[in-house]
């Protein structure tokens, strides 16, 4: 294995380059699994997109939640919002819709669920 900063070679297991000291693993605090992330700038060079287009995907379906469909789209939304919020650190574009995103279903999502309840109750009172 290679350093992803200096490509200097390494251990599989080193969590540090002997050699510029840049941290080659993060640990997932739940699993305990380890992995690297990419950063924006290796995603430029290898020809991927630094753009978080699930960060904006998951704004538009917040958005349209919001204004037109439901509970279930309010849902979506803020879980796609989530996961792009996330995952911020490994894009340079878009991060700011993600946690817009994340806003804006929490907001759809309460609205949605006192429409609902409200609808139960005038369902139950008739």
């Amino acid at each position: 294995m290679y350093c992803k900063k200096c490509g200097g070679q390494i251990s599989e297991d080193a969590q540090f380059c002997p050699y510029c000291g840049e941290p080659q693993f993060n640990r997932d605090s739940q699993t305990g699994n380890t992995y690297r992330e990419t950063t924006p700038e290796e995603r430029k060079k290898y020809g991927q997109s630094s753009k978080n287009y699930l960060g904006l995907a998951g704004f538009i379906v917040s958005l349209v939640a919001i204004v037109f469909m439901g509970l279930v789209v309010a849902i979506v939304g803020l879980v796609l919002s989530l996961v792009a919020y996330r995952r911020r650190n490994q894009y340079s574009d878009y991060n700011t819709l993600a946690k817009a995103g994340v806003i804006i279903g929490i907001v759809a999502l309460a609205i949605w669920l006192i429409v609902f309840i409200v609808a139960l109750a005038l369902i139950v009172a008739a």
